[in-house]
């Protein structure tokens, strides 16, 4: 028999309560001693208030080292000092004795005896070698259970068999892709839902750590796709296995975060490359179409909402180059009242990839899609926003529509304060956009947009009878773009009004203004539209008279003989009018 001396390096005193630690993490610093003696089996058995561990590892021979905690070459850049792990299991809060066996020896300590570097008796065990080593816990009472949740959730990652009581606890395994890296593998695993997965987990030696430095570092340095992907709304659990050989080193003492260094940033930069490049795999599997001239706001939302990533979808696909565009013609706006009772133009839109023929502007994309049905050459309008966001960004880099008009008329006076008014439409000589004489065109101008018509007014009244709803749509975006609804005299007696009806209103305008004498005509026309309605009123009311007095009988009879000439000279110098006048 022999005496040994609990050997405990001056700083470590310092830093005893933070070394002893949780029990989970004192049980899993007994299993880690195991595999790093090269053992291929631990089984551990709990009885009553006993916990044996047993290993094949390697053993040890002088059992002075299972008492020596740190040396001479304790520092941040000391890797792993004398295996302080291993001692964290003689906690005065959990045992009353810890008995190691190992060879033909056997020695038992307490924690006090431990703490107090008290001699501590070694005994011979001819009559029972051990093979490996075997540490026996006395336990104090009523921890027994927690010892055994304990050890199980220590269980850790390693490929060797672990058991209790005979029976194999399963190890933690990753799953889903493999990526290897410099000294690490990198697994991205699918999740069911994104509440089942964890950040970024990292496994050195076995077992996972904290890692805070490295996971912060990933988070700033990576792309805003590779910061989502570790983000826990992200259906993928990553899972960083650190190799034995990485040069990437642990911090000290407790060795639960690594050190910066070159190998630690080189690392930080595969994994950000991955994450960001997955993200990206994500991205084209949910929207195949990705890549193509155009995408449909409604398979982008399906999309980014399948995988709970709005933002960074956006950020993607804005960096394709895709930009918000609008994909309705103009004969599909409508001034309607919202849910906020304000008025507002509703349009389908589509996200376009730039192909250096686009122009920027929120209200000329309506009118480039009209004209580009007769002028194919028109460019593509686009949003000048950010995908969703209607906030205009001024680095698009995409272009303003150039446009110029000559000798405008204004027409159509509208009241933007009290005293003063600016003509919401004006007839030009001629209106060039981006190098084509087009029809009809929009200025928005310091007094608001102005929807322009070209050439004469005969010119000008032939294209809106021909593109009265288009035409209709562009006035009442203009309307809207302009901000000023109150103004508008056809929202006065509405809560809706179509391209249509403000494709009839701007016809009207467009004659009275430029034809005093159809002006009057249509004054003429109207009185005798009322009259129509006059003779038909009379019409039925001779006849309930006819029916309420019978003595009166011939007298009703003379007027509604009368009644049909009436009605036919009024529809005859009716037509007559707007057939000579075009009014219709």
């Amino acid at each position: 028999m022999h005496t040994i001396t609990p050997i405990i390096h001056p700083q470590l005193l310092s830093e005893l309560p933070r070394f002893f630690g949780s029990l989970p993490s004192a049980m899993q610093e007994l299993l880690h001693n195991s595999l790093r003696a090269g053992a291929t089996r631990v089984d551990a058995v709990l009885s009553g208030d006993t916990f044996v561990l047993r290993d094949d590892g390697c053993g040890v021979s002088d059992p002075q080292i299972l008492l020596r905690v740190a040396g001479s070459q304790w520092g941040e850049g000391m890797n792993d000092p004398a295996r302080l792990g291993g001692k964290a299991i003689l906690n005065p809060e959990w045992v009353r004795t810890v008995t190691y066996r190992s060879g033909d020896w056997q020695f038992s300590v307490t924690p006090t005896q431990f703490q107090q570097a008290q001699l501590v008796d070694v005994q011979p065990n001819p009559a029972h070698p051990v093979w490996g080593l075997e540490v026996q816990i006395d336990l104090l009472p009523g921890l027994a259970e927690q010892v055994a949740a304990a050890w199980r959730s220590a269980r850790g990652y390693a490929h060797i068999p672990v058991t209790l009581n005979d029976e194999v606890i399963p190890r933690t395994k990753p799953g889903g892709q493999m990526f290897e890296l410099t000294g690490a593998t990198l697994y991205l695993e699918p999740m069911s839902s994104p509440q089942s997965r964890r950040e970024l987990v990292v496994v050195r030696e076995h077992f996972e750590i904290a890692a805070p430095t490295l996971k912060s570092a990933v988070r700033a340095r990576g792309s805003l796709l590779a910061a989502a992907m570790i983000e826990r709304r992200v259906h993928v659990q990553p899972t960083l296995i650190l190799h034995s050989d990485s040069a990437v080193q642990p911090r000290l003492p407790d060795r639960s975060d690594l050190l910066p260094g070159v190998d630690t940033d080189m690392l930080i930069d595969e994994i950000n490359a991955t994450l960001d490049g997955t993200m990206r795999a994500l991205f084209q599997r949910a929207l195949p179409s990705i890549g193509e001239p155009q995408l449909s706001t409604h398979d982008v939302h399906r999309a980014a909402s399948e995988l709970a990533q709005h933002g960074p979808f956006q950020h993607y696909l804005s960096d394709l180059g895709y930009r918000l565009s609008v994909n309705s013609q103009p004969d599909s706006a409508c001034l309607a009242l919202d849910w906020n009772n304000d008025y507002s133009v509703e349009h389908s839109n589509v996200l376009h990839l730039l192909k250096g023929h686009e122009v920027r502007g929120t209200l000329t994309e309506l009118l480039l899609n009209h004209l580009r049905l007769a002028f194919p050459a028109m460019p593509v309008g686009i949003l000048s926003t950010q995908l969703y966001s209607r906030i205009p960004q001024a680095d698009s880099g995409v272009p303003t529509l150039r446009s110029e008009h000559t000798a405008a008329r204004g027409f159509w006076p509208l009241a933007v304060s009290e005293g003063d008014s600016r003509p919401l439409a004006a007839l030009c000589d001629e209106i060039i956009i981006q190098d084509q004489a087009v029809p009809v065109g929009i200025d928005d101008g310091t007094d608001g947009p102005l929807l322009l018509l070209a050439g004469t007014p005969d010119r000008a009244e032939a294209y809106v009878r021909a593109h009265l709803e288009a035409v209709g749509g562009l006035l009442l975006a203009t309307v809207h773009e302009s901000a000023e609804l109150s103004a508008f005299s056809l929202t006065e007696d509405h809560t809706e009004v179509s391209a249509k009806e403000a494709g009839e209103a701007l016809l009207a305008v467009l004659i009275d203004t430029f034809y005093p004498e159809r002006k009057a005509a249509r004054k003429h026309a109207d009185a005798l539209k009322e009259q129509g309605h006059i003779l038909e009123r009379l019409t039925q009311d001779l006849q309930q008279l006819s029916v309420a007095f019978p003595d009166v009988n011939g007298l009703t009879r003379s007027l509604l003989e009368q009644l049909p000439q009436l009605e036919e000279r009024r529809a005859t110098e009716h037509h007559e009018l707007i057939t000579t006048h075009r009014l219709d």
